[in-house]
């Protein structure tokens, strides 16, 4: 089981995340039936300002997003500070120490895990949800988003049909706004709103953090607006983390 240093887990974490993998217990003589190999869960985020929810808020959609993913049958993303992991489907892979160097090691250890033929489960409960803290300057915040849109490269067609998707809907705000096509631009604009909220509520009720629900429209004000500065961000892919620097730009 894996955490940060940074982060509280539930009281209930462990018990919860382990009677998961208890299903492999029953399910050894079954040769069709996938042997769990991996859970992750949600992070919550320690908020006490306007900052910190809208950080808030965009972690828990992301989580929803990698959540989808698996129950679609693909990866599309985990966070570190929340992650288990079975000794077998670890030593499968050869540990870390056998996979590709990446900024976003977590996804490359979800990818390695789900590729080797592990069930790997993305739980949405409040039993296993751990705290983190949020990071407290705007430039922190653009560092670890940038950092996350490089790792987030790897996703290929996934990665490029969730840009396209944001793209499409500022074309739409920006050239209805140019127009004067106003009937265009609040249609747009509501069903961004519109769109985040339906993801978001469900979830905010799952895991009782209903508080949240206020802060939806100016947490998607603020990720809408960094939508449009990331991009301008990865034209150097220099990154920092963890008091390192790399250079992903020769990749």
């Amino acid at each position: 089981m894996m955490t940060d240093a940074d982060c509280t887990v539930h009281k209930n974490w462990i018990l919860t995340t382990a009677n998961h993998f208890k299903e492999n217990l029953h399910n050894n003589d079954s040769a069709n039936k996938k042997k769990i190999g991996m859970i992750c869960s949600y992070t919550n985020v320690k908020a006490n300002r306007m900052f910190h929810y809208c950080q808030f808020a965009e972690w828990t959609y992301m989580h929803t997003y990698a959540c989808a993913g698996i129950g679609m049958d693909m990866v599309l993303g985990c966070f570190g500070n929340n992650i288990s992991i079975t000794k077998e489907a670890y030593n499968k892979i050869g540990g870390y120490t056998n996979l590709a160097f990446s900024v976003t090691e977590d996804y490359v250890l979800l990818k390695a895990i789900f590729n080797a033929g592990f069930e790997v489960r993305y739980l949405c409960d409040t039993n296993t949800v751990v705290e983190t803290l949020p990071v407290e300057t705007f430039s922190e915040y653009m560092s670890q988003r940038k950092r996350w849109a490089i790792g987030g490269i790897d996703l290929g067609w996934k990665a490029f049909v969730y840009v396209a998707s944001s793209v499409c809907l500022w074309l739409a705000i920006i050239l209805s706004f140019i127009v004067c096509n106003y009937y265009l631009l609040v249609i747009s604009v509501v069903l961004r709103f519109l769109g985040d909220t339906l993801i978001l509520y469900p979830v905010f009720n799952i895991l009782d953090i209903k508080y949240l629900k206020k802060w939806v429209p100016l947490s998607v004000c603020f990720y809408s607006l960094t939508e449009i500065i990331l991009p301008f961000t990865l034209l150097n892919r220099t990154v920092k983390w963890k008091g390192q620097t790399f250079n992903q730009n020769k990749k």
